[in-house]
Formats: C-alpha cells, sequence, structure tokens
C-alpha cells in the first residue's frame, strides 16, 4: 500500500513500483489515493475535490494518469486497488465542499485536552457530515467515478480509526511534530521508540519471520487470501520511496510465497540474508534505489557477519 494523500509522487514513480512488485510476485498495488492533507485524483464530476484540494495543479492525477497506471498493472500482473479514504480522513475534502465535512482545519489535540478528547489521531482533522445530505450526493459521485475509472472489482473505502466522536487515520516512518518534548533524551529509553510515531521501524528481518496466520486456528488460517504491507508517506515522497519499500518488501513477498521456515520448520531468516544481498543488488542494477542490508565487507565474506551465539 502506498499514500500519495500526504506527500505526492509522480506517476513515474508508481509505475517503478508496480514494476518492482511485479519483479517480486507481488499482485495487488493498494493505492491509498486520498486522506485529510490532499485530494490528488481528478473526479471527473467532483473536479473542484482536487482543483482546491490537491497540493497544486501539478500534484493531481488525471484520468488518463489512472488509465495508464492501470494499463501498466495489468501487464505486468498487478490489480491496482484503489482507496478513497472516507468519512475520516477527508480533511482535504472541506477545500470544495466545506459544508460537508466536520471540524477540518482545526488543530489535531487543543492544548489542555485529554488524548481521549483530540479531533485526530495525528495533524490534519476533517470527518464528513452525516447530517447533511449533500455529503451522500458527492460520495456517491466520488464512488462512481473511481469505481468507473478502476476496472478492479474492490473499492477500499477506508473508514478505519474512530476517534471518540470522531473519525481519522494512521501513522508513518516516524513522528513528525515539530516541537515534541520526547526527543529530549540523554540516556537510552523505548519510550515511543524515541520519538517514532509507528516505531519500532520494521527491519526485513521481522517481516520475514513474521507468520501471517500466527494466533488463528488451523481453519481460520486457510481463510487467509494474501498480505501487504504499508507504507504511509509523513516521512517518505519520491527522493525516499524505494529505500523505504525495498528490499523489504521482498521479504515479505518471499516469506508469504515460500515461508519462513526450512524442512524441519525452523525459520531460514538466517539462509535468505545472502538470497537477499543478491536481490537486493539485482534490482540496483534496474535502477531501483533499494537500501543495503549489509556493508560491502560482509557480501564478500559470507558467513562472517552472522553470530554463531544467542543474545542475552
Amino acid at each position: 500500500m502506498l499514500d500519495t494523500s500526504r506527500n505526492y509522487y509522480q506517476v513515474e514513480d508508481l509505475l517503478r513500483t508496480i514494476e518492482t512488485m511485479s519483479a517480486n510476485k507481488l499482485n495487488v498495488f493498494h493505492w491509498h489515493i486520498t486522506d485529510s492533507h490532499s485530494f490528488p485524483l481528478l473526479v471527473p464530476s467532483e473536479p473542484e475535490l482536487a482543483s482546491k484540494g490537491s497540493y497544486g495543479s501539478n500534484m493531481q492525477y488525471s484520468p488518463a494518469d489512472v488509465t495508464k497506471i492501470v494499463e501498466f498493472g495489468l501487464e505486468h500482473g498487478v490489480r491496482v486497488l484503489p482507496e478513497i479514504d472516507s468519512p475520516g480522513h477527508t480533511g482535504s475534502w472541506a477545500a470544495a465542499y466545506p459544508d460537508i465535512v466536520s471540524c477540518a482545519n482545526m488543530f489535531w489535540w487543543p492544548a489542555g485536552a485529554d488524548w481521549g478528547d483530540r479531533l485526530a489521531s495525528e495533524p490534519g482533522t476533517g470527518h464528513l457530515n452525516p447530517l447533511n445530505p449533500k455529503t451522500y450526493q458527492v460520495l456517491k459521485n466520488v464512488i462512481h467515478d473511481v469505481a468507473t475509472l478502476f476496472p478492479e472489482p474492490f473499492y477500499h473505502a477506508g473508514a478505519d480509526e474512530i476517534v471518540p466522536d470522531f473519525y481519522y487515520l494512521d501513522c508513518g516512518h516516524g513522528d513528525f511534530l515539530g516541537n515534541d518534548s520526547i526527543y529530549d533524551q540523554q540516556t537510552p529509553s523505548d519510550t515511543k521508540n524515541g520519538g517514532s510515531w509507528c516505531g519500532p521501524f520494521k527491519t526485513w528481518q521481522t517481516i520475514y519471520n513474521y507468520d501471517i496466520t500466527y494466533g488463528l486456528t488451523e481453519d481460520e488460517a486457510k481463510l487467509v487470501l494474501g498480505g501487504e504491507v504499508a507504507l504511509w508517506s509523513e516521512q517518505a515522497d519520491p527522493t525516499v520511496l524505494d529505500a523505504r519499500i525495498w528490499p523489504r518488501t521482498s521479504a515479505m513477498a518471499e516469506s508469504l510465497w515460500s515461508g519462513n521456515r526450512d524442512d524441519k520448520g525452523m525459520k531460514r531468516f538466517g539462509e535468505a540474508t545472502d538470497r537477499f544481498n543478491e536481490w537486493r543488488s539485482r534490482i540496483v542494477a534496474r535502477g531501483i534505489r533499494a537500501e543495503p542490508i549489509q556493508p560491502l565487507w560482509c557480501i564478500r565474506n559470507p558467513g562472517m557477519c552472522n553470530t554463531v551465539n544467542a543474545f542475552a
């Protein structure tokens, strides 16, 4: 999943991501298009949502852009599933329709208020007003146009994270508050992971070792169709896109397709390290700026960066 509301990504960035997904045998691009921060999709029947709610005329996705992205995905075996987040996360709708959005453009956590009385779970407030009949007409138009633009049979409506009497969304790569005193630490602390909004950072090993059916019964596990990783964009944009996604997402792909255990039922992340070093080198050669998982010295000296002892 990629969030293109908090920060905008060019069409080329999305195509590059889809192409690399295909190379990793990932087959659904969950596109979190809109949120409280911006509305970058040009909806034909409601064009003012983008013209007033996007970051600018050069930061919008036209119907032609959507067609290009969808067709490119189909050519590479990747479905494009659109998400128009609502009824929460709709502050960006207020620029065009202030009368259908409640609590838009308000400070997210008023001074002196308890956390339970916040207006949103992070900066950027606003949710659709269910008492205004016009809300339903605008939403109907949006859903109709998005369902028409995307051949995907599923429509993702968001609808997550209810704050008491309000709706709102998630987190990101780290804390983006400008004056968070939690960073004033002189000794190591696990408190909120040093200010990370979504901490701790998920390493490729953490992702690889995660069992998606953990805690499920055998019958429940059979109902699991797949999994996804999500890149929220509070602290991500095109300059860091590739490194944020790859090769950590490659770890999920192998774990879900081939399992993360060997023939004896043991986790095999140790032997996977060399494979991911090799795979990371291959996608870098294809122009993907994937982050390294080890120093080059480790790659040239196989096994020397492992441990044969357990950490206390």
